[in-house]
């Protein structure tokens, strides 16, 4: 094997290493645990029900993930293990793309931000499409470039194939499909296979408008609780740093402006082929964010981090033909060096520090134990799913709830939040006198017990004692 193929392989094997090797670090959250319970749950028939009226994304990593559960189980690594798979077969297919564009250099430095990106690996580890919709998106960019250049139907199957994937991944593969479609009509001779190709794709398009229109219900409303200055700047930023960000505003100035001053050089520098192959991937990722802003400003809530995340490998596909440039030399090899090293230790970072982590459901769950009937537990908003599944016999309490005993359980802050890591103990409800309060690695909890009969209990009036926000107020489980 030559010592391209040798990196490739080592780079892919610490990308893997890196995804399938904490797997189980953290607890579902609140998606995961719709996807692993109403979901997956069930038959296969019950799947494909409960998509239209719990998911926000066409069918198919919904389908490859009921049939992955067969051998591996709805556990975190049997579930997450899928998207872990699609995230570690990201690495050589970023490679391929940015190779068929500039060269093996820039393939391999593709590959390598690829593998240590901390946004690309959370998603990595969360049962959700994301990972798919990542590797979709990036295949059907490595099929455009050779589709694009060959005069043969190879390249156009693929990226139809590869293109219709991942419109039934998500519905935000569409930025990516349609501006190569339009490139791909402009300058690919003769016309007729091309509008072909693209007939095909639009037919798939055209047949999830139904399930588009239902899933358009409202559930997403959520996007518009964050301004869109918050949403863009979190988006940009989560690009380099992950969802969680163990980053001062230093540390990350001085990332960018590394990062920025290669790629300058590299860009200058470059050959046609070169410059032509960074401007193409690096202004695709820009299209990525910047159709759905325009979406956003004329008034339609869509922008938010996850939704972009295919602009993050064609970012680096991007990136890698600048630094990667033959005549950057040494300068580019030193800043994908100083910048995977960044990525690298970004990543890390997030990995060991528990407030960087999902909210520990798993662990106060494992600290409850089994509750008794006469037991209710109030939980944040997003705690309400991953507990029914960590707690069997656990429901939403019903109006007539009445409790004995009430837990109250509050995840650590982030670690990236202005918010102090624990909260002050609030006041015990009416009919609650104060029974504890623990401080666990991971979480608060609060115990209250009834100073007389069963009080009645309903997440509404216990609203106080938990973080919420109008749209996530608290939920309160009890044993029936």
């Amino acid at each position: 094997m030559s010592r391209t193929g040798l990196a490739l392989v080592a780079l892919t094997v610490l990308g893997g290493a890196l995804r399938f090797g904490t797997l189980d670090l953290q607890s579902f959250d609140f998606d995961e645990a719709i996807t692993v319970g109403p979901v997956l749950g069930g038959s296969f028939d019950q799947m494909l029900d409960a998509i239209p009226g719990t998911e926000s994304t066409p069918p198919l990593y919904y389908v490859l993930a009921w049939l992955w559960k067969q051998p591996f189980g709805l556990g975190e690594v049997g579930t997450r293990s899928l998207a872990a798979l699609f995230g570690t077969a990201l690495i050589p297919v970023a490679y391929g793309a940015a190779r068929a564009l500039a060269g093996s250099r820039a393939g391999l430095i593709a590959a390598a931000l690829v593998a240590v990106n901390a946004q690309l690996l959370f998603y990595s580890q969360e049962a959700r499409a994301y990972s798919l919709l990542a590797l979709l998106t990036t295949l059907s960019f490595w099929a455009f470039v050779v589709a694009r250049r060959e005069t043969g139907a190879r390249g156009l199957v693929l990226w139809a194939l590869a293109s219709a994937a991942a419109l039934l991944t998500h519905y935000f593969a569409a930025f990516v499909v349609i501006p190569e479609a339009l490139l791909l009509l402009l300058w690919r001779r003769p016309l007729r296979p091309v509008l072909l190709a693209c007939a095909c794709v639009a037919a798939v398009g055209a047949a999830l408008v139904p399930l588009a229109v239902s899933q358009a219900d409202g559930r997403t409303d959520w996007i518009s609780d964050f301004s869109l200055g918050e949403r863009l700047r979190g988006a940009v930023k989560m690009a380099l740093t992950g969802e969680y960000d163990p980053t001062s505003n230093l540390q990350l100035l001085a990332l960018a402006l590394v990062l920025a001053a290669g790629v300058g050089v590299g860009l200058r520098r470059a050959d046609a082929r070169e410059r032509e192959g960074a401007l193409l991937a690096l202004g695709l990722s820009a299209a990525v964010l910047a159709v759905p802003l325009a979406i956003d400003i004329v008034g339609r809530e869509i922008l938010t981090a996850k939704n972009l995340l295919p602009a993050v490998p064609l970012a680096a596909i991007g990136l890698g033909c600048a630094l990667g440039a033959w005549r950057a030399g040494w300068v580019g090899i030193g800043t994908a060096a100083v910048v995977a090293a960044g990525c690298l230790a970004i990543t890390v970072a997030t990995l060991t520090e528990p407030r960087l982590h999902r909210p520990d459901y798993r662990g106060i769950a494992e600290a409850l134990g089994d509750a008794a009937p006469g037991a209710a537990v109030l939980t944040p908003y997003h705690g309400s799913e991953p507990l029914l599944r960590y707690e069997p016999g656990a429901v939403l309490a019903p109006p007539d709830a009445a409790a004995s005993e009430l837990e109250v359980v509050i995840p650590l802050s982030r670690g990236d939040a202005d918010d102090p890591p624990r909260p002050d103990t609030p006041p015990p409800p009416p009919g609650f006198a104060p029974a504890g309060r623990e401080e666990h690695d991971t979480f608060t909890r609060f115990r209250y017990r009834a100073t007389g009969d069963p009080m009645p209990v309903s997440a509404a009036s216990l609203a106080p004692l938990a973080p919420a926000t109008p749209t996530f107020p608290p939920q309160l489980l009890v044993w029936p």
